[in-house]
């Protein structure tokens, strides 16, 4: 069902999410292939996301057993560096929830949808001749059994300075290496979900996986819930995106931007469009045919 801003209804839920990427990406392997994959965090655009962990120690008291508290802290260090470099994330955009107030207005502004930020579009979707790709996200949840998931957390530089702490050879021999790295590791998972302030508008969740296989992947088959492109598109692309938009029983949505905003029709309505004007040229071609008949019969 579409609402009057030409958007599928479905894309209000807050179940929906978005992930922007380039057009050849989204046609040769998420769309064919039927799974997305999970990206190493070591590839992230983000500098505080792509670099090796800073690690530091903390001693408060000398120990009985000098190599086996070395032991520990190296044990300690090497899961912390294998748990940091299989990380691997799959990032998404929501709906914006404070951006619509039913009791102001019961139409959803265009600022709630994750699909139409501009930023997002030049950054992370070709510069504007990508593609945004809408999902369930509870369906995600349901096929990604060896990820977790949850909204990012926005915080400022100093708040990132005291997210740091030092390996605590002290507590390593309180508690013992095991339950002291169970603690080390759930803080390095919370601090995953953790971003500047300066991209609080990407309104992001995100797919975290520790696994040791090179690639990660979700099935989509069953999660996909629209497909958003431009008007920029190419017609032999366009063929492709309309045929998976069948295949996968979805709408797609074409985005314009102008001087006044922007503009959104689906397919069926560009087609009806096209028919309709298809429909004009061919009545205005017989008409002219008749006037060609016409003046040759004059003429005899």
């Amino acid at each position: 069902m579409i609402n009057e801003h030409n958007i599928p209804t479905v894309f209000q839920s807050p179940d929906i999410v978005y992930h922007y990427c380039d057009l050849n990406t989204a046609i040769e392997y998420i769309l064919h292939e039927k799974q997305i994959r999970l990206s190493s965090r070591r590839n992230s655009i983000d500098p505080i996301e792509n670099t090796k962990p800073f690690i530091s120690y903390l001693q408060t008291a000398n120990f009985s057993n000098e190599i086996k508290a070395l032991a520990n802290h190296l044990k300690i260090r090497d899961l912390t560096l294998d748990k940091e470099a299989n990380a691997k994330q799959l990032c998404l955009c929501m709906n914006d929830e404070t951006k619509y107030n039913p009791n102001t207005s019961p139409a959803y502004p265009y600022e709630y949808y994750g699909f139409l930020k501009q930023r997002m579009w030049d950054q992370y979707a070709d510069k504007y001749k990508g593609i945004c790709l809408a999902f369930s996200l509870s369906a995600l949840k349901e096929n990604a059994c060896d990820c977790i998931s949850g909204k990012i957390n926005y915080i400022n530089y100093r708040q990132f300075e005291l997210n740091h702490q030092s390996i605590n050879l002290n507590e390593i021999e309180r508690m013992g290496p095991d339950a002291y790295w169970e603690n080390v590791s759930k803080r390095i998972e919370k601090n995953m979900f953790q971003k500047h302030l300066d991209y609080k508008d990407e309104n992001e969740c995100r797919f975290l996986s520790f696994s040791n296989k090179e690639f990660e992947y979700i099935n989509i088959e069953k999660c996909l819930k629209g497909i958003i492109i431009t008007n920029s598109i190419n017609e032999f692309k366009l063929e492709a995106i309309s045929k998976y938009a069948q295949e996968y029983s979805v709408d797609v949505v074409f985005v314009n931007w102008e001087s006044t905003g922007l503009r959104l029709s689906t397919k069926e309505e560009l087609d009806k469009i096209q028919a309709l004007f298809s429909k004009i040229i061919h009545n205005h071609s017989k008409k002219k045919l008749k006037e060609v008949d016409s003046s040759e019969n004059f003429f005899d």
